[in-house]
């Protein structure tokens, strides 16, 4: 089960980040596992998804579940066992399959420290905090956006 966690953003403003504790259970396979894609908004990771989704057969999955939904309006995560991303990216048209073997699933996260206009204060990370906005999704779950943090080790 995941806990609640507030994380303070700014100024003064805050939200509430489900972080989920889920690691790849006992009993599941060790393969395929996430490989992250990062990049600025808006720089083309989306058409790199599309060539990788249309080359290898492959599925390709997205941090941003909130805009890739299912025909129900749902978010729908890459792994069974992990609700709170990734989640697998344009899953009503998921014609692809998993990848077999050891293999990767390219999963786009644009990270933190993006802040057009700010001041440096607002776009300066620690290293734990890049990393959890590197693992930060938003997804919609019956009607609901959503925001996690779910684990590196997956």
């Amino acid at each position: 089960a995941g806990q609640w966690m507030k994380e303070a953003h700014g100024d003064n403003n805050s939200k509430s980040v489900q972080r989920y504790s889920y690691k790849r259970p006992v009993n599941a396979d060790l393969w395929p596992k996430v490989a992250l894609l990062l990049s600025f908004p808006n720089s083309g990771t989306s058409y790199t998804g599309k060539l990788v989704r249309r080359a290898t057969l492959t599925i390709t999955a997205t941090n941003y579940g909130y805009n890739n939904l299912d025909e129900k309006g749902n978010s729908i995560p890459l792994f069974d066992w992990s609700p709170g991303g990734p989640f697998i990216t344009n899953p009503e048209n998921a014609r692809n399959r998993y990848p077999q073997g050891r293999s990767y699933i390219l999963t786009k996260s644009h990270c933190g420290g993006t802040c057009f206009g700010c001041p440096p204060k607002k776009y300066l990370l620690t290293e734990e905090e890049f990393i959890d906005s590197c693992l930060e999704s938003s997804y919609k779950e019956r009607f609901v956006k959503n925001i996690a943090i779910y684990d590196q080790s997956i």
